[in-house]
């Protein structure tokens, strides 16, 4: 009788552990798919950035040759741009 037992206990903690395997796998899937997703949308996200910092730059540099642009990039930033000095008048 005793045989039975000790044979149905290890059974059902085999089990528990069967399931308890199979649930951390799937938890772990779902973080390791959630985390290429993340990686995907970080990328996304630096390239924006590294897109506007490049028309910020071009918009600024355009800013020192023509300076009708300059309201606008006051107005995008808090950055004043250089205005070309006046002619004296003569």
């Amino acid at each position: 009788m005793t045989k039975n037992q000790l044979t149905l206990i290890l059974v059902g903690v085999l089990f528990l552990s069967t399931l308890a395997a199979a649930y951390l796998t799937q938890k772990f899937n779902s973080s390791v798919k959630h985390s290429q997703e993340m990686a995907v949308d970080l990328t996304r996200l630096k390239n924006t950035a590294a897109v506007l910092q490049r028309l910020y730059a071009v918009s600024f540099e355009y800013g020192k040759t023509n300076p009708s642009i300059a309201p606008i990039l006051q107005a995008a930033t808090n950055v004043t741009v250089a205005q070309p000095a006046k002619a004296a008048a003569k």
